[in-house]
């Protein structure tokens, strides 16, 4: 403590009382002012001793509460006037004890927050704000803190309040809360955040000093699913299951000519196929796919799948004339419809609404054999979004035709 004015007498009223409430856990006996001196309103606590103490005062003077170093203390005139350390009123009609004391200064009685965490396990969003309580956070305190509020930075020299605590005397407090982003591959995320300590009588505001910290989507996203390969006419075609996570941003599809993966290309999509054209007749390919979210994280990888594998063992050229179920199905907003054609020959693709209503043509020219595919989007002649719903797919050759549905999600 600084020691900076020394003064003797008394700074308060003509009249005290004792009683026995609690500063933080320590059983204390606490002086009470019956009547304020001009500019003191008292606070202070004996801990039955000879032995100096620590006194807290407010100065209505200067809205500033003070720490006293207490030395001593002097027997008052009044009936029943009591010594120090004594249990006797001092409440009589003449003048009240008197202190010896060092004023050391205003106390700082906003909270410090000791520092920002990480919420654990969660995906971002949520940090934990520790902070030590104010000085002045003491139940028996007349004019202690009554409440703690947790502001976070909103825009420049913008302070937005995002929840407050109720002041208990507790040494150290713990907050919940969110962040406006996380910090992540696309930036720190770096948030401020400050207490506002605030007695009401009176009526006291305290700042702390603002601290950053960032919040982590530590959670990895779910392994690709439903991992599948055909070959199409002029390369292979991947097709998987569409990811299930909230913060999902794409695939990485790696390709390798030996299944251990020490020499692999890296291909990306946020689609949930992929036509590799650029392979060799006879070369075996292992292909294994990984989800990728907003925050960078990154999935395992799903089990791997060769391009030599039943499955995909099947013709260049088909024998017959094939329409398959479009995929994604349902979808939105884009699906792929398959189809083979074993010989040269003109197709036409058409999409009906459910009550036979022509809304597109997707394909209507001359096919070579092969294993073929087109896209729709959703999209009718005029280049205008569909509603949602039920449509039908038709394809229509010399030799062949064929209707599936299809469901188109909004």
């Amino acid at each position: 403590m600084v020691e900076t004015e020394y003064q003797s007498g008394s700074p308060v009223g003509t009249g005290w009382s004792y009683y026995t409430p609690y500063f933080g856990a320590t059983p204390s006996t606490s002086i009470t002012p019956v009547s304020p001196y001009v500019n003191w309103t008292t606070w202070a606590y004996i801990n039955n001793s000879n032995e100096p103490f620590i006194a807290s005062m407010y100065s209505i003077e200067d809205d500033s509460y003070y720490d006293f170093f207490v030395t001593g203390w002097t027997q008052g005139d009044g009936d029943g006037g009591a010594t120090w350390p004594g249990s006797q009123d001092g409440n009589g009609t003449g003048n009240g004890g008197g202190f010896s004391y060092y004023r050391s200064g205003p106390i700082d009685y906003s909270a410090n927050i000791i520092n920002i965490t990480d919420v654990p396990n969660d995906q971002g969003g949520r940090v934990y704000i520790n902070f030590k309580r104010s000085m002045v956070d003491v139940i028996s305190h007349p004019h202690g803190v009554d409440i703690y509020t947790i502001q976070r930075i909103g825009g420049p020299n913008e302070w937005v309040n995002i929840g407050s605590i109720g002041a208990t005397g507790e040494q150290m407090y713990t907050y919940e809360a969110s962040t406006l982003a996380d910090s992540s591959v696309n930036g720190d995320g770096l948030t401020a955040f400050r207490i506002i300590t605030q007695s009401f009588y009176p009526d006291l505001v305290e700042e702390s000093i603002s601290v950053i910290g960032y919040s982590v989507d530590n959670i990895d996203p779910g392994i690709p699913q439903g991992l599948s390969l055909q070959w199409i006419s002029n390369g292979i075609q991947l097709n998987w299951s569409q990811s299930q996570d909230n913060d999902f941003q794409y695939f990485i599809v790696q390709r390798s000519t030996d299944e251990s993966f020490q020499f692999i290309e890296n291909f990306y999509t946020a689609d949930v196929y992929y036509d590799d054209l650029s392979v060799n007749s006879g070369q075996e390919y292992f292909y294994r796919l990984a989800t990728v979210d907003y925050n960078g994280n990154i999935s395992e990888y799903c089990d791997y799948i060769s391009s030599n594998t039943m499955d995909a063992k099947i013709s260049l050229l088909p024998e017959v004339y094939k329409l398959h179920q479009n995929y994604p199905n349902p979808f939105n907003p884009t699906t792929r419809i398959f189809y083979d054609t074993p010989e040269e020959e003109s197709v036409t693709i058409s999409v009906y609404n459910s009550v036979g209503i022509l809304i597109n043509t997707l394909v209507n020219r001359e096919h070579s054999a092969g294993h073929h595919f087109v896209s729709w989007n959703g999209m009718n002649e005029k280049n205008q979004l569909v509603p949602a719903g039920l449509y039908i797919y038709k394809i229509y050759s010399k030799s062949f035709s064929a209707t599936k549905k299809m469901l188109l999600l909004k």
